[in-house]
């Protein structure tokens, strides 16, 4: 008495022949988001951050709270980065586009402004001390990449495809 193996798979949605037919196919656009979130921020942090944590400890030994809330505030944002790029690839639901939202507002311009503030507080500088340096500028590109990805995937018909973007909220 012999049976017959069980098909592996057998009820896996099948992918399409051409994978040109699938209409929620990844993008560019929406692969460099991914990528971007995943790798590029992150490693971007890291490469900012380590230097900024040794200037910190440099500067300010004695406020080590100092060191530890941005070394927070840089790690949540390259945590925040990388689910959202995860999620960007594997997850189509439209709950992922509002993670992405958060990844890009939060950990771009909002961390941005919320370390910018508790660097004026913990080194007691007046708001105009910023004038002369770079956030101003890093602030302003972040800003505005923020809003281009948010007005990208507010009004993508590919990513209301891909996500069911104005799909009822049953996710």
């Amino acid at each position: 008495m012999t049976s017959k193996p069980a098909r592996p798979f057998q009820n896996a949605p099948s992918l399409p022949a051409n994978p040109e037919a699938d209409p929620g196919a990844l993008n560019a656009w929406l692969m460099f988001l991914g990528i971007h979130l995943l790798c590029v921020r992150p490693l971007f942090e890291l490469a900012q951050g380590i230097p900024l944590l040794k200037a910190i400890n440099a500067m300010e030994p004695a406020v080590p709270w100092f060191w530890w809330t941005i070394l927070v505030i840089m790690a949540a944002c390259s945590v925040l980065s990388i689910a959202a790029g995860a999620l960007l690839f594997a997850r189509r639901k439209p709950s992922t586009v509002k993670i992405v939202h958060l990844a890009l507002w939060l950990a771009g311009p909002i961390a941005g402004a919320v370390m910018l503030a508790v660097t004026l507080w913990a080194r007691n500088l007046p708001l105009t001390s910023l004038l002369d340096t770079s956030a101003p500028a890093t602030f302003l590109r972040s800003m505005l990449a923020a809003t281009g990805w948010t007005l990208y995937l507010a009004f993508s018909s590919h990513v209301k495809v891909r996500y069911g973007a104005g799909r009822p909220a049953g996710d």
